[in-house]
């Protein structure tokens, strides 16, 4: 239970609850290794778990479950590696600065290229999942793919998130002094993303669907990922009011700055948690 400390309180109460935290974790991987299951910075070993020659061990953080039916844990601090985490973020950098607008489409590969190398980038600790360019039929020799399909760990507001990926260099709002709009391509982009949500909102295309992520997701969150975050900041009133105006509110919309800082929190975290 969660008690209202107070602002001043809870800070000096943070070093307790790293503390706990880290030594919960230490448990579960000593609890691993009586089992047989070992563990190194991003890279466990289940091959005895898994064997049938293994004995029962009792444990006490980890569920007699998990030893009678075998099966690999999803925690994300136990399968990414930090090292990789920061060698990714430093190309990730570099692939930013490098941008240009000569080939847009061979642009935009190269970025589909690095989250498929680094699928981490877009897991993060939220997602459990994902699928690239899954194929979606809607007719004859027709098919929607959208860039990634992502899905949530544990989140009660949605069990999908759609995101299409375009180009950092890709720009919001026309820079024009009377009504600034949105650009055109930005226009296209949104209606790739609405052309998604209506097929997964089509029963016609239930089974489909099932099929295709292994069940049907009632909730669904769609993401588009463009932009630097300095000129979304500079013209957020312009683009929160037209996005209203035309009905794209459901669209989150993501920068590459936001995505960049918010995987440098994610090594920050795993950093102040890390476990000897």
């Amino acid at each position: 239970m969660l008690l209202d400390f107070g602002a001043d309180e809870l800070n000096k109460q943070i070093p307790h609850f790293y503390s706990t935290l880290k030594s919960w974790r230490k448990k579960v991987v000593d609890e691993l290794d009586n089992l047989g299951i070992k563990y190194n910075s991003g890279l466990v070993d289940y091959s005895y778990y898994f064997s049938k020659t293994k004995q029962y061990v009792p444990t006490k953080v980890l569920s007699e479950n998990f030893q009678i039916i075998p099966r690999k844990l999803n925690y994300y601090w136990l399968n990414q590696n930090q090292r990789q985490i920061e060698l990714a973020i430093d190309e990730f950098s570099k692939l930013l600065r490098q941008t240009y607008r000569g080939n847009p489409k061979k642009e935009e590969k190269l970025y589909h290229q690095f989250f498929n190398e680094n699928d981490f980038f877009l897991l993060r600790d939220n997602y459990s999942k994902s699928w690239y360019e899954l194929t979606l039929p809607y007719g004859k020799n027709k098919s929607y793919q959208p860039d990634y399909s992502l899905k949530p760990n544990m989140n009660y507001k949605t069990d999908l998130n759609i995101l299409e990926v375009k180009l950092p260099n890709e720009g919001f709002v026309k820079n024009t002094k009377f009504h600034p709009n949105l650009y055109s391509k930005f226009f296209e982009h949104l209606g790739q993303i609405n052309d998604y949500k209506m097929y997964l909102e089509n029963e016609e295309f239930r089974n489909i669907i099932q099929q295709r992520y292994g069940w049907y997701p009632e909730r669904v969150q769609y993401s588009l990922l463009m932009g630097r975050e300095a000129e979304k900041e500079e013209n957020l009133d312009t683009l929160t009011v037209r996005m209203k105006q035309f009905g794209q509110e459901n669209i989150y919309l993501m920068t590459y700055d936001e995505l960049l800082a918010y995987q440098v929190r994610f090594l920050d975290r795993m950093n102040l948690l890390q476990i000897n």
